[in-house]
């Protein structure tokens, strides 16, 4: 410190003779708008990883490039319990402590760094870092922190307990899940430094269902015709066939009164007829345009019919194919134009420069969590796909126990690991081990050395099998009882369609005998009743019925009565009666004659119906005949193809 200000700038350094390979002038100082210098806080971080990573070369006998680190400069990794990444247990007694060491956990003792308990530590993160510090011959210990307080926010400088070297505390945290600013951010991405990833399966994945979606053509109409899109395009078409209904009314009113009315009520109804059965391409004839203008007119309006449903068709088809497309997502660059489930800390507002749906053109929907996107998924099914940090879904999975159902785990992941460069920028990958790096170089150094040896895990095998080890989910009978398909047949529908059809079949067989019934009985009492006079009940009977008083009245009436005719037939001429009996008789015979016509036609018609059953039944045993025959001499011949084939 030539100027004495208690500070070391560029040319003191260059003075000091400070040597390089601890790291540039850079990695140290404390950078300001006008200058970089280094202050006693950052001399003394230096002379700590000096001391340690000099000390470490000496007591190993390897060169700093090797990452070297004295056994002295104890390493405090921070890790919080996150299986199964990193496994945390509490132990009381040495007993416990080597039961849990037995199954592969590493136990410390209550220290003066955790003086809370005894802790073991297991999983595939704390494994691996357990190779690379073996391999770098590095003294570290495992200090288990809470959920909140693990975060590269929080990550601290080294603690130097007195000026000199080899007097300090150097922090790391051990990570499993992406760390991202939250938004304002709580800190820059150049104030910690962090390894290449400790899994070669990290970063971001796909998650969909693993029952594909069925595609069903009702509900795919269904969804379709209340589509705002095919609202407004029938709500347009109906327009427009309201106009078109008054302009063939209107040419057609006066040439063609009979069919298109020449009132204005009934000829524009008239006229709507005729322009919707013919923009839906139906036909009916019963009314046609005369006029060579409403012919011209009416070409170009079955035209326009064409293209209105023809868009009306493909908008059908795309539904189905949009359905469909769904169960095709084998990867991030299918989702496009889908709806997917993100996570809210890996999106806007809280995370700045951070969308996904921009990255791959899809439909971003916020989770609050893991539990939130399944939900949607599976339940509402209001998203298709899932897009989560590879190492929280495996975690999800585990903690919730998703592999272990009965039937196996709803989800799956689908496709390879991918990143993006806002991940990059701030966090690198979600496993990995992170340190204070503002102006403390030593971070550079324990990132890299980690970097390097972690590649070695990859290369040698280690890595797979730590991962085949703590991360291969079990396999489950998929076969067990409730398992796999069930019918793709809509049973509910079909059985109550079958129903109602069933039940108006009897109806209508039942009216009909109902009504041949009726028809039978009438045609009887018509032949055996007398068509001049009503039967009558007899006075007797009468007499019962009303008591004996009335007895001599009813007499008295009917005589009265036969006493009448006989005197209008008096009255009457033999011409004029033999006139009055053969008009009776007349009118008997035509009833009677159109009761016959009537059951005749109703014969006929009958048998007409069952003709025509009959060549039908007669004309499709005819096809199936020539279809098996068909089929029959083709196998022949292929068969006979195939043994000369196998002779040869």
């Amino acid at each position: 410190d030539r100027n004495r200000d208690r500070k070391i700038n560029e040319d003191e350094w260059r003075i000091g003779d400070f040597p390089e390979k601890y790291g540039p002038f850079e990695g140290h100082c404390q950078k300001t708008d006008l200058s970089c210098e280094i202050d006693i806080d950052r001399y003394n971080y230096y002379m700590f990883f000096h001391f340690c990573a000099q000390q470490g070369s000496l007591a190993h006998s390897t060169p700093i490039s090797e990452y070297p680190w004295a056994p002295s400069c104890l390493l405090l990794v921070q890790v919080e319990e996150s299986p199964p990444f990193i496994d945390v247990e509490p132990y009381t007694d040495t007993t416990q402590k080597a039961a849990l060491e037995a199954r592969g956990f590493l136990c410390w003792d209550a220290d003066e760094h955790q003086p809370e308990g005894n802790w073991c530590y297991n999983g595939y993160a704390v494994k691996a870092f357990d190779n690379v510090a073996e391999r770098l011959k590095w003294n570290y210990r495992l200090l288990l922190v809470g959920g909140d307080e693990l975060s590269v926010s929080k990550l601290s400088p080294p603690e130097i307990r007195e000026v000199g070297a080899g007097n300090g505390r150097f922090h790391l945290g051990l990570f499993t899940s992406y760390q991202l600013p939250w938004r304002p951010p709580q800190y820059k991405n150049d104030e910690f430094w962090c390894s290449d990833s400790l899994w070669k399966e990290d970063g971001l994945v796909v998650v969909k269902r693993v029952e594909e979606r069925e595609v069903r053509i009702e509900w795919a109409i269904a969804a379709m015709i209340i589509s705002p899109s095919f609202v407004n395009f029938v709500v347009f078409c109906y327009f427009v066939v309201l106009v078109m209904g008054h302009i063939f009314w209107y040419l057609e009113r006066t040439d063609n009164s009979e069919l298109f009315d020449s009132s204005f009520t009934k000829g524009v109804s008239d006229g709507l007829w005729f322009s919707m059965v013919t923009v839906t391409t139906v036909g009916y004839g019963d009314k046609v345009p005369i006029t060579g203008i409403g012919k011209c007119l009416t070409i170009l309006w079955m035209f326009f019919g064409i293209l209105c449903f023809g868009v009306f068709s493909g908008s059908v088809s795309d539904q189905i194919n949009t359905s469909a497309a769904e169960n095709a997502i084998q990867g991030v660059d299918d989702l496009s134009t889908f709806r997917v489930g993100v996570l809210n800390y890996l999106a806007e507002p809280m995370v700045q420069g951070f969308n996904l749906g921009s990255d791959f053109n899809f439909k971003q929907v916020l989770c609050d969590s893991l539990a939130d996107c399944q939900e949607k998924l599976l339940e509402d099914q209001t998203i298709s796909a899932i897009i989560a940090p590879h190492s929280d879904v495996i975690q999800y999975f585990k903690e919730n126990e998703l592999h272990l159902r009965n039937c196996g785990n709803p989800l799956r992941i689908v496709g390879n690991n991918f990143t993006t460069d806002a991940t990059q920028k701030w966090t690198k990958a979600a496993v990995k081990i992170c340190s204070y790096s503002d102006s403390v170089y030593a971070a550079r150094y324990l990132a890299d050395a980690v970097s390097q040896t972690t590649q070695e895990l990859l290369a040698d095998g280690t890595a797979d099998d730590l991962n085949a080890e703590y991360l291969t989910l079990e396999e489950v009978n998929l076969e067990a009882d409730g398992c796999g398909d069930g019918s793709r047949y809509g049973v509910t529908l079909i059985i109550a369609t079958v129903v109602v059809v069933v039940f108006y079949f009897c109806m209508i067989e039942f009216v009909r005998w109902y009504r041949k019934r009726m028809m039978d009985k009438k045609v009887k009492e018509h032949f055996i009743t007398s068509v001049s006079e009503k039967p009558h009940l007899d006075p007797e009977s009468i007499a019962r019925k009303f008591g004996m008083r009335w007895l001599n009245a009813v007499r008295k009436r009917k005589q009265d009565r036969i006493e009448a005719r006989k005197a209008q037939i008096l009255s009457m001429g033999a011409h004029d009666h033999i006139m009055h009996m053969v008009k009776r008789l007349r009118n008997m015979y035509m009833q009677q004659a159109q009761e016959i016509r009537n059951i005749i036609h109703d014969t006929k018609t009958a048998r007409e119906r069952v003709s025509r059953l009959i060549l039908f039944m007669s004309a499709l045993g005819a096809v199936l005949v020539v279809i098996l025959t068909s089929m029959t001499i083709a196998m022949m011949v292929i068969w006979g193809r195939l043994v000369r084939l196998t002779y040869l």
